[in-house]
């Protein structure tokens, strides 16, 4: 076991030697940036902090929607939600039944199917992403180009015919991926795997980034369910990669979502900046999973 233990030490400092020049020049980016917008820097954590301070992290999980109790109506079945010849209803067969009220969760009933959370994720990857292209467009957003190279700005491209194709939208997470989180951090809790449908969001700089976060906190349609500001400075990594990046934990509240039974689907937004968006490479990534499998998390 000793041995174990001096061979697993040993290669964690040779995974975080490898992992100190992507640091440092995420850190040397990062103090151009406090030289440049500190101000703004200095509203941004204010935001959060307040925001974090209103959220409770016990809520940022997958429910199952509330049961109607005897006697109760459902508005499932309301003309809220029931339009005849609506092309855009698909309601999921787990959720679209006589008991389960839309816009509701039951936090006693998590869920507790990985196939279950895919067959969501699917749909609330289209919501989410025609969300954030709407966001991008109001907010000079940009997202990777399927291609490498500059991020795309998508305000420049958003009315061509052939837009959607021309940025790297991110598939769902990895099956193999998700179960290893169930394991390694969640103890097998399935319904805190909320990074199935994950996206980014990158922004030339950090107002333009205030300002898109302001937005989207004034949407009634999102609900952010938690909130990570890796923007500062005393914000503990633990994998100590220097990467900076805003991170919210939202689910969808709308008529849509409602409709396809998945406006309680968490899922995660990543809010950068393009300058680190450069720096980082498949190598540096590489680096980092290896960290994170070594730390088990």
């Amino acid at each position: 076991m000793a041995v174990i233990t001096w061979l697993r030490r040993r290669t964690l400092a040779a995974i975080d030697s490898e992992m100190e020049d992507d640091r440092d020049r995420y850190d040397a980016l990062f103090h151009q940036v406090v030289q440049s917008e500190n101000n703004v820097l200095q509203e941004l954590y204010s935001l959060v902090a307040a925001k974090a301070s209103t959220l409770q992290a016990e809520k940022a999980r997958h429910f199952h929607r509330r049961k109607t109790t005897a006697g109760e109506a459902n508005p499932a079945f309301s003309s809220e939600f029931v339009v005849q010849g609506d092309p855009s209803f698909c309601g999921l067969p787990f959720e679209r039944t006589t008991t389960c009220i839309p816009m509701t969760r039951d936090f006693k009933n998590p869920i507790k199917s990985l196939d279950q959370l895919y067959t969501q994720g699917k749909f609330a990857w289209m919501i989410m992403r025609e969300f954030l292209k709407q966001v991008a467009l109001d907010h000079r957003g940009k997202f990777k180009s399927r291609f490498g190279g500059e991020p795309v700005l998508w305000s420049e491209v958003a009315c061509k015919d052939d837009a959607d194709s021309l940025i790297a939208w991110p598939p769902l997470k990895s099956m193999g991926r998700a179960v290893e989180k169930c394991i390694r951090i969640y103890g097998d809790d399935v319904s805190r795997v909320t990074d199935v449908v994950r996206m980014s969001i990158l922004f030339d700089t950090v107002a333009d980034l205030l300002a898109c976060l302001k937005a989207i906190g004034r949407n009634n349609e999102v609900e952010i369910l938690r909130i990570k500001n890796k923007f500062d400075t005393g914000y503990n990594d633990p994998l100590k990669s220097g990467f900076r990046v805003l991170h919210l934990n939202l689910c969808f509240h709308s008529r849509k979502a409602a409709l396809l039974g998945v406006e309680n689907h968490v899922c995660e937004l990543q809010m950068g900046l393009v300058e680190f968006a450069k720096v980082s490479s498949e190598v540096g990534h590489r680096r980092y999973v290896r960290n994170r499998n070594m730390l088990g998390i």
